[in-house]
């Protein structure tokens, strides 16, 4: 098992400033086991670990060193900071931009905030309408009268979107300059990344 347990082991149970003595019958293990696992002298099941997360209220994944969040996507979608998850492209590091984007809102008229939020519920509508077109959302978790298999319907919700981006775009400009935080470069280089290489699909074999 990875160093990483043994110390965060150690670190929590200190930080809650329990004793070895009173941790080990907590957790079900003699004392002298427990120093045993805190120092990595030796392995411990499955078991433990889930005994030992639910004792100290962190996730398994924080224990064993595969995240560094010790309460979860919870915890990380508001974090301030920049934080090693931030370094992939995934449903934590969206929605830790969309956090970033929210509390740059906060600074802008109510107007630029009214827009923004309408764009982001429009955007989310779409993807929801897509998902029960395509049976993995039940449909009545929308409205009922709401034409999602009316062809126009779709469209016009995508010319909504493109009216509010302009909108947007057409806005007060008083963005001062500042280090991007990294979900917000994560996200922007994979969809560039994307982008770019279906643009090079289409066109590459038009060049053949």
């Amino acid at each position: 098992m990875d160093r990483t347990f043994a110390a965060r082991l150690g670190a929590l149970r200190k930080s809650t400033e329990q004793s070895q003595k009173d941790a080990a019958a907590a957790l079900g293990v003699s004392q002298a086991l427990l120093s045993h696992y805190e120092r990595g002298i030796r392995e411990c099941g499955l078991g433990f670990v889930t005994r030992a997360a639910a004792h100290y209220n962190v996730t398994c994944d924080y224990l064993l060193g595969t995240s560094s969040l010790g309460c979860g996507f919870s915890e990380g979608a508001f974090c301030p900071k920049d934080i090693p998850e931030d370094n992939k492209l995934d449903v934590l590091t969206i929605f830790r931009c969309l956090t970033v984007l929210r509390e740059n809102l906060q600074n802008q008229p109510s107007s630029c905030r009214d827009e923004a939020l309408r764009y982001f519920a429009l955007t989310t509508y779409r993807f929801l309408v897509s998902a029960i077109n395509a049976g993995d959302l039940p449909r009545s978790w929308i409205g009922e009268r709401a034409p999602i298999e009316n062809f126009m319907f779709l469209e016009y919700l995508g010319g909504l979107e493109n009216v509010l981006l302009d909108s947007i775009e057409r806005g007060p400009q008083r963005i001062h300059d500042s280090k991007a935080p990294l979900c917000i470069k994560t996200l922007a280089n994979e969809v560039e990344k994307y982008t770019a290489m279906q643009i090079e699909q289409v066109f590459n074999p038009l060049s053949e």
